[in-house]
């Protein structure tokens, strides 16, 4: 069955509105790398099926849920480095996350993946059309799956095929796409104790910290407050986040400064005040900081919220 839904093509230098750019998604991206951004998207979507190409400029820790009834898949055309949910995600995989349920993406920079949101409905009939033998639960269970290439090549070209013409959604070819992956993929091993572990105590230093944003909190007093010891926190921030906790606790503020900057509700407060809120108390320091991330200075981005506004 073809579908003629209209070509999307965004472009955005903005990391906020990117991030808004797909049809049906709850986002919110952190910028990691260094440098002004860039991002874009290529989509067609109906209210049952959505297929895109996005590619990003900078390393990110992304935040997505897509709608409910529906199930994404993720296949990652370059960068190694990707993780979902803290575990690695090569570009030989098959990433995927059933809909209203909230799961974390690594990305590195320079990161292309294609994207299929599909109703679970529909998949689920096609499935017993074919006669096609898929553990439901086992995926549900899953964060990626390993797939046969031959399959995964496949399923790409039938993606980019859809996206580079004039809007032409062929259906039926990507659920059969998708079904020749599932069919005979091997989901990944289960999440080591160890592994567990370590998501945990991130978890509890991300919340931490989010709720003493405007502290100054050394990694020392990090690792009183969780009880580990720093070698510990160390290890549980690589292999879940792939950065070390100086790096996340400095991109996390970072980013929460931005993101202030730019709502509304920043316009009443100065620069230096966001800044305090979230525990930066050297401006200048700050903002030399803010400008290598992002690529402008802390004014620009309260400036041109204003000027959006007026």
């Amino acid at each position: 069955m073809d579908l003629a839904p209209p070509l999307r093509h965004t472009v955005s230098h903005d990391i906020d509105q990117h991030a808004q750019n797909l049809t049906g998604w709850q986002q919110r991206y952190d910028q990691i790398g260094c440098g002004q951004f860039e991002g874009s998207v290529r989509e067609l979507a109906t209210p049952r099926l959505q297929v895109f190409c996005e590619t990003t400029s900078h390393a990110l820790l992304q935040s997505c849920v897509v709608k409910p009834g529906s199930i994404w898949f993720g296949l990652p055309l370059d960068g190694d480095g990707a993780r979902i949910n803290g575990r690695p995600a090569g570009p030989e995989c098959l990433m995927l996350r059933p809909g209203a349920c909230e799961f974390e993406l690594n990305t590195p920079g320079r990161f292309q993946i294609l994207g299929i949101v599909a109703d679970a409905r529909d998949l689920a009939s096609a499935a017993q059309l074919h006669d096609a033998p898929i553990d439901w639960d086992a995926l549900a269970a899953s964060d990626c799956v390993q797939v046969p290439p031959t399959a995964r090549a496949q399923a790409i070209g039938t993606v980019q095929h859809c996206l580079s013409g004039p809007g032409r959604l062929d259906a039926d070819a990507v659920l059969a796409a998708l079904l020749a992956m599932l069919s005979p993929c091997q989901p990944a091993a289960r999440a080591t104790l160890c592994f567990t572990r370590r998501q945990r105590i991130v978890a509890q230093v991300r919340e931490f910290l989010l709720l003493h944003r405007d502290e100054v909190i050394s990694v020392p007093e990090l690792c009183q407050r969780m009880h580990v010891s720093r070698r510990t926190l160390q290890y549980c921030f690589e292999d879940v986040l792939g950065m070390s906790p100086i790096s996340y606790l400095r991109a996390e503020r970072l980013n929460g400064v931005r993101r202030q900057l730019a709502e509304g509700g920043a316009l009443h407060r100065s620069v230096h005040d966001v800044a305090a809120a979230w525990g930066f108390r050297h401006f200048s320091q700050f903002a030399s900081d803010y400008r290598k991330r992002f690529g402008e200075r802390p004014s620009d981005t309260f400036k041109k919220r204003a000027q959006a506004l007026n």
